[in-house]
Protein backbone atom coordinates (compact mmCIF):
# COMPACT_ATOMS: atom_id res chain seq x y z
CA UNK A 1 0.00 0.00 0.00
CA UNK A 2 1.35 3.39 -0.94
CA UNK A 3 2.02 5.99 1.71
CA UNK A 4 -0.70 8.21 0.23
CA UNK A 5 -3.28 5.41 0.37
CA UNK A 6 -2.29 4.62 3.95
CA UNK A 7 -2.78 8.25 5.03
CA UNK A 8 -6.05 8.49 3.14
CA UNK A 9 -7.28 5.32 4.82
CA UNK A 10 -6.31 6.72 8.23
CA UNK A 11 -8.14 9.98 7.47
CA UNK A 12 -11.30 8.11 6.49
CA UNK A 13 -11.11 5.90 9.57
CA UNK A 14 -10.72 8.92 11.86
CA UNK A 15 -13.49 10.79 10.04
CA UNK A 16 -15.85 7.84 10.54
CA UNK A 17 -14.93 7.67 14.23
CA UNK A 18 -15.65 11.39 14.62
CA UNK A 19 -18.99 11.03 12.81
CA UNK A 20 -19.93 8.18 15.13
CA UNK A 21 -19.17 10.37 18.14
CA UNK A 22 -21.35 13.19 16.76
CA UNK A 23 -24.23 10.73 16.27
CA UNK A 24 -24.08 9.80 19.97
CA UNK A 25 -24.78 13.37 21.09
CA UNK A 26 -28.17 14.16 22.56
CA UNK A 27 -30.46 16.93 21.28
CA UNK A 28 -29.44 19.06 24.27
CA UNK A 29 -25.74 18.63 23.53
CA UNK A 30 -26.27 19.47 19.86
CA UNK A 31 -28.19 22.60 20.84
CA UNK A 32 -25.33 23.72 23.12
CA UNK A 33 -22.83 23.20 20.30
CA UNK A 34 -25.04 25.13 17.89
CA UNK A 35 -25.25 28.00 20.40
CA UNK A 36 -21.47 27.97 20.87
CA UNK A 37 -20.85 28.06 17.09
CA UNK A 38 -23.71 30.17 15.68
CA UNK A 39 -22.19 30.77 12.25
CA UNK A 40 -23.73 27.75 10.53
CA UNK A 41 -20.48 25.89 11.13
CA UNK A 42 -21.32 22.97 13.42
CA UNK A 43 -17.96 21.20 13.06
CA UNK A 44 -15.25 23.88 13.03
CA UNK A 45 -12.57 21.77 14.69
CA UNK A 46 -13.26 18.76 12.48
CA UNK A 47 -13.26 20.85 9.30
CA UNK A 48 -10.01 22.55 10.30
CA UNK A 49 -8.36 19.22 11.08
CA UNK A 50 -9.53 17.59 7.84
CA UNK A 51 -8.37 20.63 5.85
CA UNK A 52 -4.99 20.39 7.57
CA UNK A 53 -4.73 16.68 6.76
CA UNK A 54 -5.67 17.18 3.12
CA UNK A 55 -3.20 20.07 2.80
CA UNK A 56 -0.49 17.93 4.41
CA UNK A 57 -1.22 15.05 2.05
CA UNK A 58 -1.17 17.43 -0.91
CA UNK A 59 2.15 18.89 0.22
CA UNK A 60 3.67 15.43 0.68
CA UNK A 61 2.49 14.11 -2.68
CA UNK A 62 3.28 17.25 -4.70
CA UNK A 63 6.94 17.17 -3.57
CA UNK A 64 7.47 13.64 -4.84
CA UNK A 65 9.35 13.20 -8.11
CA UNK A 66 7.07 12.23 -10.97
Amino acid sequence: MSEFNYHLQQMLKHSNEMANEWEKLSEEELLLIKQAYPFNEPYPAINTKIHGWSQSLHDQTSKRPK
